[in-house]
């Protein structure tokens, strides 16, 4: 809170959770509604970690929101490939969702190794996108 990058991670927060919220009313797929509705929860989180009083409680909560975002991220990736290539969409919507919950995991990523791991995940999410056959 009162930094560049809680702001930053807070504005983007309130401006995606609209667009979020728009696109989980068309998903069909059981897992990628499971994925949407965690990654709008990690999303509300934030802000409570960032307002955190003291570091007991915001390391609490971090490492609470590392499971939770590890969960999101596992059932976006079986929700890609779950619907098989004929719901082109939805694999777009699980990679969306993918990347989105690999950046708001940004904030806990202290050591340069991580963020570089962090980085290589986001490449092959994104990877997975430009494969698809409507992408390309």
């Amino acid at each position: 809170k009162g930094t560049d990058l809680g702001d930053w991670i807070k504005q983007v927060a309130q401006a995606d959770t609209k667009k979020l919220l728009d696109g989980v009313r068309t998903l069909q797929q059981k897992e990628l509604l499971t994925a949407s509705d965690q990654l709008v929860s990690l999303i509300e989180q934030i802000e409570i970690i960032l307002e955190a009083d003291n570091e007991k409680d915001r390391t609490e909560l971090i490492d609470n929101f590392k499971i939770q975002a590890n969960n999101c991220l596992f059932n976006a990736q079986t929700a890609f490939n779950a619907v098989g290539p004929d719901v082109v969409e939805e694999q777009i919507r699980s990679v969306q969702v993918a990347v989105s919950v690999l950046i708001s995991t940004e904030c806990c990523h202290k050591s340069s190794s991580l963020k570089k791991s962090l980085r290589k995940k986001i490449e092959q999410e994104v990877v997975k996108l430009l494969k698809l056959d409507r992408i390309q």
